[in-house]
């Protein structure tokens, strides 16, 4: 059975109680990695610069004690700017073959967000948890309407 390793649970332990039970039973049946639970004001600052992140009222800063969002990939999983170095590589080499082959794993990648998300978000629907996937921010099912991609941000929607 998957289990977190120490980094993980390290970064598990700064998100709400709720995250952190929906992750472990997450991860009895699916194997994961956290990336990130709370971060700092200094560390948003800075993702908002670079645009990995679009809003200074991000979830990852702590509201009280916790994090009410967590970022989490399935494991192993290879994705990045090594990836993304390669794509950019083949395509400006105009090799066509090695290009077909990179977007084909590219495709495998992203489709493995989009399968741990669901079972993510159906573990969530059982524990009556209410959350918002980076892949698809209005909830709607329709991902083609999306203009920001943030595949392993998992968040919580507090009651209105």
């Amino acid at each position: 059975m998957p289990q977190f390793g120490k980094s993980s649970r390290e970064k598990l332990n700064t998100c709400h109680p709720l995250i952190q039970e929906l992750m472990e039973r997450v991860v009895k049946e699916y194997d994961c990695t956290v990336l990130e639970g709370a971060r700092t004001i200094g560390r948003q600052q800075m993702l908002v610069a670079q645009g990995k992140s679009k809003t200074m009222k991000s979830k990852h800063i702590p509201k009280g004690q916790y994090s009410y969002a967590i970022d989490v990939v399935p494991y192993p999983i290879a994705w990045g700017e090594d990836e993304e170095k390669a794509i950019r590589a083949a395509f400006d080499s105009r090799d066509g073959e090695n290009l077909k082959e990179l977007i084909m794993e590219y495709r495998e990648v992203i489709a493995r967000f989009y399968h741990f998300a669901g079972f993510v978000q159906g573990v969530a629907l059982e524990m009556g948890l209410n959350i918002r996937w980076g892949g698809d921010w209005d909830g709607d099912n329709d991902f083609s309407d999306q203009t920001f991609h943030d595949l392993p941000h998992f968040e919580m929607i507090e009651s209105e």
